[in-house]
């Protein structure tokens, strides 16, 4: 089975290095209807359980050096000499007497090679070529409560245009939400997107800006085709515009503090607040941001024709109650999926619940402690059969 970071790969060379479906076929070593499938693949599904330790591997790790060296030699080679994941098998069955798969060896080449080369972040930039994005904190007045706010930022390099969006936490589905919203905002995706070593997108930090990613942050690049950037550890002045935007949004746009119903409205209030900013700001020298932004979003990628599906998926288990437990929180579901695993997306505002690949319980999501979110149809039949036995057995009383 082709790993999400090998479709992320797959779509940028077909996308953004325009090579052909037999020529990505030809370099991987897969057919072209598997090449095909996967390039116009728009849904990506997490997978069911999520590792938290990578797996040793005894046959394989003997020669990771050896193809690591290999690959690195690739790289002063012409790019139609270099070696393929079914050359490096072939080499190290021949060379070494490996006893390994093929498809083993070009996991590890696919992975490397997303990885590579190392990136150096430019001081300056053209149009449309990066953005930057980090998260604050600040409080506002939503619902009549004082609220702790995470509030998502995004600033265009080149022309300094900002996005700032407020959310209940920052976990996957908040940084993915962050990032759609951002995209539509700016009207394009730029080229790269540079960011400190978050747990949502990084899995493991490697030597220099190289990582190896969240599987579905890989698949959120291969949906909208960008390229990250991590800045080295503990050098966030590496990503200073945008850390620049956290505390200016917080001084300019939530001061004094914000009053509104709702996230949502209160996003509105900030989206409207960046639109003004640009709309009036200069920047370097006499130049208006807004003449800025418009060369940046010339340059920017086109935004897909479906957006990405911005959740966290999760396997859990029905209670007895007919009830999903998520984070401090019970959902119910319909009864006869009690004591059964269902697969819940959680959204930012809701949670889906899925059995079988068929949507069964949908709920607002609910941010206090210890709530029950109830559908009282997902209990009729059980009411309902309590009610016949309840009949069945004082039959007059129940007339009465």
């Amino acid at each position: 089975m082709i790993k999400m970071v090998q479709i992320e790969y797959i779509k940028k060379m077909h996308f953004k290095e325009g090579r052909s479906i037999r020529e990505i076929a030809r370099i991987l070593g897969h057919s072209r209807n598997t090449i095909k499938k996967y390039l116009f693949q728009d849904v990506f599904v997490e997978p069911k359980y999520t590792q938290t330790k990578e797996k040793n591997c005894p046959v394989l790790d003997p020669v990771k050096p050896i193809i690591d060296q290999w690959l690195a030699e690739d790289e002063q080679m012409p790019k139609k000499q270099r070696h393929s994941g079914n050359r490096i098998y072939e080499r190290l069955v021949e060379e070494y007497g490996f006893t390994g798969g093929c498809s083993t060896v070009r996991n590890y080449v696919y992975e490397q090679r997303a990885t590579q080369p190392e990136v150096f972040i430019p001081l300056e930039y053209e149009f449309g070529s990066n953005a930057q994005c980090d998260w604050g904190e600040a409080l506002a007045i939503i619902g009549g409560k004082k609220t702790k706010l995470h509030l998502f930022c995004m600033t265009l390099s080149a022309s300094g245009a900002p996005f700032v969006m407020v959310f209940p936490h920052e976990r996957q589905e908040a940084f993915f939400e962050g990032h759609r919203q951002a995209f539509e905002f700016f009207g394009g995706i730029p080229q790269t997107l540079t960011y400190d070593n978050l747990k949502t997108a990084v899995k493991k930090v490697l030597t220099g800006h190289n990582r190896t990613e969240q599987n579905s942050f890989s698949a959120l690049k291969a949906h909208y085709l960008f390229d990250s950037i991590f800045c080295n550890v503990a050098k966030g002045n590496e990503k200073g515009k945008v850390e620049g935007l956290v505390g200016f949004g917080r001084r300019n746009f939530l001061v004094p503090l914000l009053e509104a119903k709702s996230y949502e409205e209160l996003n509105e209030i900030l989206k409207a607040k960046c639109t003004a900013y640009i709309s009036k700001a200069k920047r370097r020298g006499n130049k208006l941001m807004a003449d800025l932004f418009e060369q940046d979003q010339l340059k920017l990628q086109q935004l897909p024709a479906k957006p990405f599906p911005c959740c966290r998926y999760l396997e859990l288990k029905v209670n007895s109650y007919s009830q999903i437990q998520l984070e401090n929180n019970r959902y119910s579901v319909p009864t006869k999926y009690a004591y059964q695993k269902v697969q819940v997306q959680a959204y930012v505002d809701y949670i889906e619940i899925y059995f079988g690949g068929s949507l069964i319980a949908r709920h607002n999501r609910s941010y206090d402690k210890g709530q029950e979110v109830s559908n009282l149809d997902h209990y009729l039949d059980v009411l309902t059969k309590n009610l016949e036995q309840l009949k069945m057995l004082n039959p007059l009383r129940m007339l009465v």
